[in-house]
């Protein structure tokens, strides 16, 4: 007993099954219905989206007679008949990658000049056509840019960059894109329907989609293998799991948020759980990055996105969008180190124990009663970063790395009051004395003012708009120190301490003796360089 696989038994084969390529499928219907077709087409983009698929139903409805006043081929000509059977002998469809040689291209070359046997056009398909040697492409150059009437090329490709420019010009190129998670949604959907396939849950659905990575192929593969696993068209989470290696959607979101509570012990409990069971470090980190993805999108309510019984023991009402983004930025720069790395496990363990206690890490400052399980209330008190702490000095360093000279203005300032920081919100006053009058014009310039904001809300993770940043002269200058002021005062401090030391080294000491003479005069000339 013979069986065919999804992919092929799903096989499109009007224009209107063809899934998220609707200005392609229009613009080739258009051409077809107008009898504008041109003599060669290339379509591009990543595996398993269409293209080929697109490109025989453009050759079936070439040669169909009796095509429909919709664009597609009638199904029940002569021409159509033959195409369905494979064997129409004026189609000819060829894979780049085994048929790349000058002598393959020359011998086709030769044939396209014959006319078909019937109907009007012989089609000729050359898959994966970046494949094709330098000197074939130069074979065909020539037939390409003046085909014979009768002669439509069709080329389709995962790598066009490849291509020559020479033959790239002589074709009508389309770009498939990627499908996208919710286009894989609908279509799994659509094709369990047909195949009376049923999930377990939503989540179920929604993770095989995740792992298609855009390609309808890999998504109907993907589907076949848990339903072998199955048995009986019923694809739980117990079977996704066990096949692919992605975490339980109910402790992925439990995990979140102990993630987001600032709970470090909850979430190293949870990690080390999932990795007792299929873990694939790389779904794992794809499925937590798409978690946090869906929760931004929720930020506003969480009450529909986490279970109501577990989100109930934890307050995560001060948790922002800035934070959020965050986390999510520093999951997927890390995920590349933690995959690569000699134990992706501990790293991965390293990661979230690190977004966990972000706060801590770049606040100096713990996640606050509320972000913990069983919060009763909100702790509302705002962060105090001091004017030496290294919350602000760090900011400086950061700003001196980012503007250059503009940091100038800020280094001939300086805070007047204590930071005012919280998850989602920033007040900074800053002063200068008297002499510093042209620094502080500068710095209330609104271009100045408002590149400063921009670097306080990329550096504190705030959004722009939660920024307030005030400047004013100081009236008593005796009591104020500028920032330049006090990394001076620094400097000097050292250059004095390695004087000391100099004058105190026991060698100068015998010199002095020895000459009878003391040393009166020590110049550092580098204050930052021992």
């Amino acid at each position: 007993m013979s069986y065919q696989v999804l992919a092929r038994r799903l096989r499109p084969v009007t224009f209107g099954e063809i899934y998220g390529h609707a200005p392609i499928v229009q613009a080739i219907k258009n051409s077809l219905l107008n009898k504008v077709v041109g003599h060669a087409y290339l379509f591009t983009g990543t595996r398993g989206i269409g293209k080929t698929t697109m490109a025989r139903l453009l050759a079936k409805a070439l040669r169909c007679s009796q095509l429909q006043s919709d664009g597609n081929p009638c199904q029940k000509c002569q021409g159509c008949l033959d195409f369905e059977s494979g064997s129409s002998i004026d189609v000819t469809e060829i894979d780049g990658a085994s048929n790349n040689s000058v002598d393959n291209i020359r011998e086709l070359v030769t044939n396209v000049h014959y006319l078909p046997t019937f109907g009007e056009f012989k089609i000729i398909i050359i898959d994966e056509v970046h494949m094709l040697s330098s000197s074939a492409f130069n074979a065909l150059l020539k037939t390409l840019e003046e085909p014979p009437q009768h002669v439509k090329f069709i080329f389709a490709t995962t790598e066009p960059d490849k291509l020559l420019g020479t033959v790239v010009s002589r074709c009508q190129r389309f770009d498939f894109r990627p499908a996208s998670k919710t286009e894989l949604v609908v279509f799994l959907n659509n094709v369990c329907k047909q195949e009376q396939i049923a999930f377990e849950n939503d989540f179920v659905i929604e993770q095989l989609a995740d792992q298609g990575r855009g390609s309808y192929r890999d998504t109907l593969s993907i589907l076949e293998q848990l339903i072998t696993l199955s048995g009986n068209n019923r694809i739980t989470e117990d079977i996704l799991v066990n096949s692919l290696g992605v975490a339980r959607g109910s402790v992925l979101k439990e995990l979140l948020l102990h993630l987001f509570a600032g709970n470090v012990t909850g979430v190293v409990e949870l990690y080390r759980k999932i990795i007792l069971e299929n873990f694939n470090p790389k779904n794992f980190l794809a499925a937590l990055s798409s978690l946090i993805f869906s929760a931004i999108e929720k930020v506003d309510d969480f009450q529909s996105f986490f279970p109501p019984e577990k989100l109930k023991n934890f307050n995560l009402s001060d948790l922002s969008f800035s934070e959020l983004a965050w986390i999510y930025e520093v999951i997927v720069k890390d995920s590349e180190w933690a995959i690569k790395s000699f134990g992706p496990e501990k790293s991965i363990e390293v990661i979230l124990r690190k977004v966990t206690r972000r706060r801590e890490i770049l606040f100096d400052k713990e996640l606050p009663k509320s972000h913990q399980p069983n919060a009763q209330k909100i702790n509302t008190t705002p962060a105090v970063v001091k004017s030496s702490g290294p919350s602000w000095e760090q900011f400086l360093s950061f700003a001196q790395s980012t503007v250059g000279t503009l940091a100038t203005s800020l280094i001939e300032g300086n805070l007047t009051k204590p930071i005012e920081l919280t998850a989602d919100r920033i007040v900074i006053n800053y002063g200068f004395s008297q002499d510093s009058k042209i620094f502080y014009e500068h710095f209330c310039d609104p271009d100045t003012l408002g590149k400063f904001k921009n670097l306080i809300a990329e550096f504190f993770k705030v959004n722009k708009e939660n920024v307030t940043l005030t400047a004013a002269m100081v009236g008593n200058t005796s009591t104020f120190t500028s920032v330049a002021q006090e990394q001076e005062k620094k400097i000097q401090a050292v250059q004095n301490n390695r004087k000391d030391d100099f004058l105190k080294n026991p060698m100068v000491q015998e010199f002095e003796k020895i000459f009878n003479k003391k040393i009166d005069k020590v110049n550092v000339l580098d204050g930052d360089k021992k």
